[in-house]
């Protein structure tokens, strides 16, 4: 008897010299056991379809009970997941569940559509989708580091770090407040500040902050939506300042007022000017990385497309430039405003804190002098 069938392998044995004894789950019959002989002789016709966690179409024969593959072409081979050893242990791991539940001579079809949309889903994450790190190994030998010596005994320690999106800046940064045991701030100042300033959190957009990635094209300034009696109402209430300038200006207030009274890291919010101009000390840092790094990295964090990455990252760059420039009058990501410049594609999330953590250690030993 012959059967026509899609088949995944769940589990292979090599056997003799060149054949192999391969547990199947097909789509007609459930799981089964065939011999694929002559498979790991080269150039066998049926030596790709024979492979573990491959999805194939079969032409298998019965005789007398036993299964013979005769025909084996690939539809599918998981290429992503195969590539990668985590992944891989995974997928056999879930194959290994499988041929356990699925009984001989039995079609199981959700337990086999739940194995292969669990292999494409393995397929589709990201390599080293534990930590989504960034790192270039090429670029990592290029390193050096010069610093400065910046506290005086006495000033607390701030850390301002300016960063792309993409360039896994946000993580680098809350792994470093980890690391030092001090606060990581981002959107909760722009809640402190709307509660200082009782402002309703819907009148008003946090422009800076990465979690808030609708209406991109907006631009600074008043919103010409509101009415004529919501413009005056927040005319009299700020003092003639339109909403996005009062919430900047209490914005700097707050950073000044926690800066001597804490260590903390700051995410962007032009703290990096706001503290230079009060001379307040800081360490000051940019967090970037190759463009195409950026686009591959969102495209996995994201799910977006290359064009859907590309797109919206112009569209925060562009942002986050104009809202810089428009408060600090400095130029957004210019190494001149910065006392350090990160490369994180040359280092990797774990690299990049270690340096920092270098940097802010020379910091203190020349506060120590």
């Amino acid at each position: 008897m012959h059967m026509t069938t899609k088949a995944l392998v769940l589990r292979q044995v090599d056997y003799k010299e060149s054949d192999k004894i391969l547990t199947l789950l097909t789509q007609e019959a459930g799981r089964l056991t065939a011999s694929a002989r002559g498979c790991r002789r080269k150039g066998s016709p049926i030596a790709a379809g024979s492979q573990l966690l491959v999805w194939s179409d079969v032409v298998l024969h019965e005789y007398r009970g036993r299964w013979t593959v005769q025909e084996a072409a690939v539809d599918r081979e998981f290429r992503g997941m195969r590539e990668d050893l985590e992944k891989f242990s995974l997928g056999c791991y879930f194959a290994e569940v499988t041929e356990l539940l699925a009984v001989e001579g039995l079609p199981c079809p959700e337990l086999l559509s739940l194995l292969l949309n669990s292999l494409h889903a393995l397929d589709k994450l990201p390599t080293n989708f534990n930590s989504l790190d960034i790192l270039d190994p090429k670029m990592a030998h290029l390193n050096s580091l010069r610093l400065n010596r910046r506290f005086d005994q006495g000033n607390h320690l701030v850390v301002c770090i300016g960063r792309t999106y993409g360039s896994a800046g946000t993580d680098i940064g809350f792994a470093l407040a980890d690391a030092l045991k001090i606060n990581y701030y981002d959107s909760e100042i722009f809640t402190e500040v709307l509660e200082r300033m009782e402002a309703d959190p819907k009148s008003v957009q946090d422009r800076v902050s990465f979690a808030h990635k609708q209406n991109l094209n907006q631009s600074l300034g008043m919103d010409k939506n509101r009415g004529l009696k919501e413009r005056l109402r927040e005319f009299n209430r700020y003092h003639g300042l339109p909403t996005e300038d009062a919430l900047f200006f209490n914005q700097s207030g707050l950073l000044c007022d926690m800066a001597k009274r804490e260590d903390f890291i700051i995410m962007g919010r032009c703290a990096d000017a706001i503290l230079s101009n009060n001379g307040i000390p800081h360490i000051s840092l940019f967090i970037n990385a190759p463009f195409n790094l950026r686009v591959r990295r969102v495209m996995d964090t994201d799910g977006l497309d290359k064009k859907g990455a590309t797109k919206l990252l112009h569209q925060l760059d562009r942002r986050h430039r104009h809202y810089y420039e428009f408060y600090t009058g400095r130029r957004w990501g210019d190494p001149a405003n910065y006392d350090l410049c990160l490369n994180s594609a040359s280092y990797g999330i774990d690299g990049s804190v270690a340096l920092i953590r270098q940097l802010i250690e020379k910091s203190r030993e020349g506060a120590d002098d």
